[in-house]
């Protein structure tokens, strides 16, 4: 029935999903997890022939470290870019968030920076409050401190969007009200919809976490408190540390919730089972 809806709204809406994103496609049609999908398609093999080899399964990053988790997990992960000569240029802003999206915040990240408010009267999250209070703190060009702003007042949305019990994501539920544009790109990027509405599969809150790392990275100098960010998003530490390690961000060897981008890039990672040998 699932996927006969799916199926009815793409007839009538056209195809969201790129048909060359086959697991993608049967994530959103049938609902179920990456960890369920990956053990089914195990089993895929054809009647009376041995099962072909493949590689060791892949899980959503909920599971990680336990499960495999590889970095080429695009659904998830921001497009990285690996032949980058500096750090600015492992991940490209625009895709992440295009212009047109984050100017839509600019005013309200002009207000913080020039009218002397105290961030607090913001009532963004802990991690956003203490990352934009160093951003003003820092020696940097008035031009960069208001985008770097406006960057943590739209993972303040994202944050607030993962915090959001899953029953509430619903027709008409906004994830910024100040901004329709930023509305439209959190719910078109990590919702997946049907037609009975949105649904926030466990896959997207995996992608929202990877763009919320990748952001702060960029506003913070390529440095994320992934401690802090844990703690809003009310996730393990060590999953945040995980899933930087998939970003191809290293622990600080100063502070082990702090993790940094640096070149070079370490390769990439690959999280396998571990499992008792007996």
């Amino acid at each position: 029935m699932n996927v006969f809806k799916f199926m009815k709204e793409e007839a009538q809406s056209g195809i969201k999903i790129p048909i060359s994103s086959y697991r993608e496609r049967v994530l959103a049609a049938t609902g179920i997890s990456k960890c369920t999908y990956a053990r089914i398609t195990s089993k895929e093999y054809v009647h009376g022939q041995p099962p072909p080899v493949r590689k060791k399964k892949e899980t959503n990053i909920e599971n990680a470290p336990s499960n495999t988790v590889q970095e080429e997990d695009s659904l998830c992960r921001p497009k990285i870019n690996r032949d980058a000569s500096t750090r600015d240029g492992v991940y490209d802003l625009d895709e992440v968030i295009p212009n047109g999206v984050l100017d839509t915040l600019i005013p309200q990240a002009s207000a913080v920076l020039n009218s002397g408010d105290s961030i607090e009267e913001y009532q963004l999250t802990p991690f956003c409050t203490d990352s934009i209070n160093k951003i003003l703190s820092l020696n940097t060009p008035e031009e960069i401190k208001v985008r770097n702003i406006a960057i943590f007042f739209y993972i303040n949305y994202l944050i607030k969007f993962m915090n959001t019990p899953f029953k509430n994501i619903t027709k008409r539920y906004v994830a910024c009200d100040i901004s329709q544009e930023v509305n439209r790109h959190i719910l078109d990027n990590f919702c997946v919809y049907t037609q009975n509405g949105r649904t926030r599969p466990i896959h997207m809150k995996d992608k929202c976490l990877c763009y919320i790392i990748v952001l702060a990275a960029i506003a913070k100098e390529y440095e994320v408190n992934v401690a802090l960010l844990s703690k809003d998003l009310k996730i393990g530490l060590k999953k945040a540390v995980e899933v930087s390690r998939i970003l191809a961000f290293n622990t600080s060897s100063k502070d082990k919730t702090i993790v940094t981008l640096n070149l070079p890039l370490p390769a990439p990672v690959t999280f396998t089972s571990k499992r008792k040998v007996k």
